[in-house]
Order: structure tokens, then sequence, then C-alpha cells
């Protein structure tokens, strides 16, 4: 609102101004149309349409090429934008912090665009800072190394290839890709054009909940359902990195399965195991968690991803959790057998003559586990014993006469 203010102190809004207002600061142009009549201001409606469709062809012919190995072709200044534009995430990362994330990215010979998160406009002390470390690292002249897994080299490992599509472009380059199923980040479980096209390939989904509302979520799981999905799963996500472990609230998890009838999970960003294996144990089906090889390595997601030995603990204790949960199961199980001995049930506990009443003081309820349960206690007493019975005698019926023999033998 307090740039709107600004610009509108000319009384007039030009093209360009409308222009800045939307794409830099989020600002409806039909809001801006709207406060502009309520003071009596003229928009140039007809400059902003042509700005806003220049920048369409623009990203749309960006787009095309966008997720072509990341580059629009291999000439060496598209390169050089390319490493630039790893050098430049990092740092914005040094500078804004370790929240920063890339959301996209568009590298031609024209121009290099980055998208990222951050909460505020970056001030004028940290765009100089971050272009001053971009320049230096360039100076340097480092050398650069890269390395790619195949698809098929992920297939031999057992591993099921697929991606996250951030638009319409990225669809069709994975479907060449012959993705099994896709990813749909939180950032991006309200674009329901995306949702749709996702959802005409009738391949799985696995789309993450971070920041959406209830009827978000009931919004987004209809598209893909009316545009042909089939096979949908949910994760609960919070979409901070990393993510607190008060604000996961597990919960949520068994409640989106009931609402949605689907497979629910967790997408987490926590910097630990205890969160992800806690959802195992509400229900989760599916954990997303991210994974380096050492946190040492500079990367956007290294702060709170794990490390090999602490995945594999992950795993380990997942698969614990999962196998323990079991099923509803009342009395001996398998491993208990042997434990029976161990119950308690009615002995002697001191030498009987026949004829001679059960009392308190000559019967007691012990271990193990092989006399009269001890329901039985308060039939016993008072009746006869029907023979000579030693101490450390488990009780049994055959032990015990009737009352009748006690006054025949009276």
């Amino acid at each position: 609102m307090k740039e709107f203010k600004k610009v509108a102190k000319a009384g007039h809004i030009g093209s360009n101004d409308a222009f800045l207002l939307f794409t830099t600061y989020g600002f409806p142009f039909e809001m801006t149309l709207e406060l502009a009549h309520e003071r009596g201001i003229d928009v140039d409606e007809d400059g902003f349409a042509a700005a806003m469709k220049k920048h369409r062809e623009l990203s749309r012919a960006g787009g095309e090429q966008k997720f072509k190995g990341g580059l629009a072709d291999q000439s060496e200044k598209t390169t050089r934008l390319h490493t630039a534009h790893h050098l430049l995430l990092k740092a914005l990362q040094m500078v804004l912090g370790p929240s920063v994330k890339q959301r996209g990215s568009n590298i031609t010979q024209e121009r290099l665009r980055i998208d990222f998160s951050y909460g505020s406009k970056m001030t004028t002390e940290q765009i100089k800072e971050v272009e001053r470390i971009v320049n230096e690292k360039i100076q340097e002249g480092l050398p650069m190394l890269r390395s790619t897994l195949p698809k098929e080299e992920a297939e031999k490992l057992g591993l099921d290839f697929f991606s996250t599509p951030f638009d319409a472009s990225a669809v069709e380059f994975l479907e060449e890709m012959g993705v099994v199923a896709y990813k749909v980040a939180s950032f991006e479980n309200v674009d329901l054009p995306l949702l749709r096209r996702i959802a005409e390939t009738g391949k799985p989904i696995i789309m993450s909940t971070g920041m959406a509302t209830l009827a978000e979520i009931d919004e987004a799981v209809g598209t893909l359902r009316a545009a042909g999905a089939r096979e949908i799963a949910l994760l609960k996500c919070t979409s901070a990195y990393p993510a607190p472990p008060d604000e996961m609230n597990l919960r949520t998890i068994p409640h989106l399965a009931e609402a949605f009838g689907v497979p629910v999970g967790l997408s987490d960003h926590t910097l630990d195991i205890a969160v992800p294996v806690a959802a195992v144990a509400l229900g989760a089906a599916l954990i997303e968690k991210h994974f380096t090889l050492n946190r040492s390595i500079p990367g956007p997601d290294s702060q709170f991803s794990l490390e090999p030995h602490e995945f594999r603990a992950m795993v380990n204790a997942v698969r614990i959790v999962e196998a323990a949960l079991g099923s509803v199961q009342y009395g001996v199980a398998p491993s208990e057998l042997e434990s029976r001995a161990f119950r308690r049930s009615l002995f002697v506990v001191r030498d009987i003559r026949a004829g001679e009443l059960f009392s308190n003081e000559n019967i007691r309820s012990i271990r193990p586990g092989y006399g009269l349960h001890t329901r039985f206690l308060d039939v016993v007493l008072g009746r006869p014993a029907a023979r000579d019975i030693v101490r450390g005698t488990p009780v049994a019926w055959e032990m015990i006469g009737t009352v009748e023999s006690v006054e025949a033998a009276q």
C-alpha cells in the first residue's frame, strides 16, 4: 500500500508504475484500478496490458528452454550465466540467511533470472553485498565440476525416478524423461492450471500441503481428480527451512487421511529424525526428507538435510515403528508363550491332609502359572482336600473334594 501511495502522488499511474506494482510488490492490477478510481486517478490500462503481454511472451519463450539441462543453449555466454546463477543463489543465502530457497530460474543469452523466497524487499545494502560476493568469486576463476546421475543409474539402484515441475513446460520435459510419478511442492499447490496439466498425465501425484488451508487442499485435490488423477497422496508439511518441531502438528495426518480418503505422509524439514518416526506412528504412509552426502557441502538444503548415517538411522527407526504398529490384537503373542509360566496361579503353600479344608493359610496366589487360575480362589476356599497334598504343589480340580465328603467323614 505504501508503494501505491508513492506512485499515486503524481495524479496519474503510468503503465510502468502499474507493472512495477504488480511484478515487484505483488499488487493486483484490479486493486490498483479500484484504489485509483476511488481517488480520481487515471491508470494507463492499455500500456499495462501491453507490458504484461510482452512479459508473458518473454517468460513463455524462456520457459520453453528452461528445463533443458537448466540452459537455453550450450553457448559460452549462457553457460557463464548458468554458473553465475549458482553463485547468485549462494550469495543470497549468505546475505539473507539459509532459509532463502530458489523457486525457479530462466537462463538465456539475453538474461539471467532467478526467483527466490524471502520475506521482504531487499535493501540497497543487501543488493550491493550480494553483487560484491558474486563478482569476487567470478574474479577468482575457480574451476567448475559437474556430475550427473542418469535416469538409468537411478533405476539400477532401485530408485523411482520422478521430479517436481514448476510449470507446464517442465511437465512436458518430464514426460519425455518417462517419470513414473509427479511431486507437487507446497508453493505450487495453489497453481490450479499446473495441477490440471500434471493430472492429465494420469500418473501418481504426491502433493505437499504446506501453508494450505483445508479449503485450498480440497480445491487442489478436486482439481486433480477432475482432470483425471486417480492416485493421489498428500504430505503434511510445514514450509519453513528448517521447520520447528512444535509447529509440525502431526495430528493433522490422520485428519487429512479421513478427510480425503488418500494415503497421507510427511514432508519433513526438521533437523532430526524424531518427527518423521512419530509421523509413522500416527499413520504416515510415506516420508519425504532432504538428503546430502555431507552438510559441509554448500547447498540450499544442506542445513536441514540428513547425512547417510542419519538417513539410515531414520529408515531403520521407521521400519521398527512400522512393524511395531501391527494390528489390534489381544491374548498371548508367539513371543510370550514361554512367559506364561511367570504368571500367578493357585499353589499349596503348606502340607494338607486329606479332608482338611483349603484356607488362606495353606493355598495362595504365587508364581509360576501352573495351578488353577486365581479367579477360582473363592470357589476353592472352604472345600476339603480330596487327598494328601504336599507343599509346593499347583492346585488342580482333582485335588478338591466336595462339602458332602466332609460331612461323610464326620
